[in-house]
């Protein structure tokens, strides 16, 4: 006996128009009808999977920027302690040579220590003030900070200078450079040239650590002695000025 396959028409009517009727399987008609019917749910998983990978991407770029800016201080610390390690070694050699020095040569030590106390009495004799800043006022903008300055004087005639430079405004790239005067305890003051020229130049837009060698004038007394550290901006306008004393 022959089979009689089963059709399920399909009849599209449009208001005052023609009639469209389509004829499927039942099969196929049950088929599409299930694809509908999941097709909500389907969109739904997806879109939920969308969110979820675009929300561990923001985590991810959020953990990647922290590391970088972690990354940075570090780096920063390191550069610090470096430097740190090396003053202090340094120190730690100036003071055992100069006690050598001093213990093989009592009288030569008696005699530094009594010029010593000379110059500091005749700078706590004067007007109250330290010789050479009677017309010194210290300077500090609002877009720049500069802090942990040292001067110290080395032993091959040079004076090193460091200090850290803190942009404040952070849409802005700040440029300029940084300039130093020596003002002896009789008041008279010198520039100071780097070495190299242009190693005061800086061009920072958040921070910067500064380390610059001067070479000072031939016979100048360090006893007692400053430092006047300027910054100026590209357009010569001054932004920092204080007064350091010198270690020793």
């Amino acid at each position: 006996m022959r089979k009689i396959k089963e059709y399920l028409s399909i009849i599209i009517i449009r208001d005052a128009g023609p009639r469209h009727s389509f004829r499927v399987h039942r099969r196929c008609f049950y088929a599409v009808l299930s694809f509908f019917f999941v097709l909500p749910l389907l969109a739904g998983i997806v879109l939920f999977y969308s969110w979820k990978l675009w929300y561990e991407n923001n985590q991810l770029r959020e953990n990647m920027f922290r590391l970088e800016s972690d990354l940075q201080t570090a780096q920063l610390t390191a550069d610090r302690l470096e430097n740190l390690q090396e003053l202090l070694h340094k120190d730690r050699v100036s003071n055992l040579i100069g006690r050598g020095i001093v213990n093989a040569l009592p009288n030569t030590g008696n005699e530094l220590v009594r010029d010593s106390e000379n110059a500091q009495s005749a700078a706590d004799g004067s007007s109250g003030k330290p010789f050479g800043q009677e017309e010194f006022s210290p300077v500090s903008a609002e877009y720049l900070k500069v802090d942990n300055v040292r001067v110290w004087a080395l032993r091959d005639g040079k004076l090193r200078l460091s200090l850290d430079l803190h942009n404040t405004d952070s849409q802005k790239v700040l440029s300029g450079t940084v300039r130093a005067a020596l003002v002896t305890a009789d008041g008279e003051r010198q520039p100071l040239s780097f070495v190299p020229d242009d190693v005061g130049d800086f061009k920072i837009s958040r921070f910067k650590r500064a380390v610059m060698v001067a070479v000072l004038p031939e016979r100048v007394r360090m006893t007692n002695a400053q430092a006047i550290i300027e910054v100026r901006t590209v357009e010569n306008a001054l932004a920092f000025r204080n007064i350091f004393a010198v270690e020793r």
